[in-house]
């Protein structure tokens, strides 16, 4: 149950932001103008305003319930919502063949995620995750626990059922075809390369970390974690004893820790790593460091 009487005021407040559309109340309902004029009728109990492209916005009524036992009464209340576009078109969304839903349940990320991207956003439908489009395009049809976007815009991480019927991540194209299987705790991607790296240590003796081509052809495996890989070199992290980062050329099988608080991808056989606040670009190769200027 949402507390709406502290997250409903700020959810309004962060989408107003960024908008040229001013949610408005008349006779307690709201909508959503311009200067000029009414863009969504008010009819709804809450809305929150569109997105900063000016794309999506989510118009909500109000549901109370009443749950009654012999000691007290609970008031409950819920918001079902619909995302609406600047024609009030809703979004429809697909969940079988047979099957539509055009009314979402309010919780405590759903403004987030219409809000975070400039082209696509995340709906939850029951338990389940899709991904769609701020034109209303619906991208995934399969039902995930999840679904995130890459680097590589041609693939999403999706969160499904190993067998043993545990939630894990795996990896799938734009067609939704599975690639990397829903078997390890995390995935990144490495664009530039065609590489997938997955994470599997530390879930059950003789795990691994590996890395995929991006036809899901498994290349290689390590006992340690692998942070980010190139078609040359491995960057692993290290737990124990201590947090620590070192590199690892695969024709050369030789070593070299790195010093730094975190690393990211940069190009080709560079990194970037983060020295307490400030930003460097590492060579693996030739260990050498320059300051990375804004």
């Amino acid at each position: 149950m949402l507390k709406s009487s502290i997250l409903l005021p700020f959810l309004f407040y962060c989408t107003a932001l960024f908008s040229q559309y001013h949610p408005f109340v008349e006779n307690k309902k709201w909508g959503i103008k311009d200067s000029v004029n009414v863009i969504i009728a008010p009819v709804y109990d809450t809305i929150f305003n569109f997105d900063k492209t000016n794309q999506v916005c989510l118009a909500c009524f109000k549901n109370k319930s009443t749950n009654t036992n012999q000691f007290i009464k609970v008031t409950n209340t819920q918001y079902f919502c619909n995302y609406l576009n600047p024609e009030s078109k809703r979004l429809i969304i697909k969940t079988s063949s047979k099957d539509t839903c055009s009314v979402f349940q309010l919780s405590k990320t759903t403004v987030k995620h219409y809000n975070e991207n400039d082209t696509l956003f995340k709906v939850k439908v029951k338990q389940y995750m899709y991904l769609v489009s701020k034109s209303f395009k619906q991208l995934s049809f399969k039902p995930y626990y999840d679904i995130e976007l890459c680097d590589d815009p041609g693939f999403y991480v999706v969160q499904g059922l190993n067998d043993a019927d545990v939630p894990m991540y795996g990896l799938v194209n734009s067609k939704e075809e599975l690639l990397i299987p829903f078997e390890y705790s995390g995935i990144k991607l490495n664009p530039a390369d065609s590489l997938v790296m997955v994470c599997g240590t530390g879930y059950g003796a003789g795990t691994e970390d590996y890395v995929f081509d991006y036809k899901g052809k498994k290349r290689m495996s390590y006992h340690h974690h692998i942070d980010l890989a190139t078609n040359e070199y491995i960057v692993f992290k290290a737990y124990e004893p201590k947090e620590r980062y070192f590199s690892y050329c695969i024709e050369t099988k030789e070593e070299k820790e790195i010093i730094a608080d975190e690393v990211r991808y940069y190009s080709g056989n560079s990194i970037r790593l983060r020295i307490k606040t400030t930003w460097w670009v590492y060579n693996l190769k030739t260990q050498e460091k320059t300051e990375l200027k804004n």
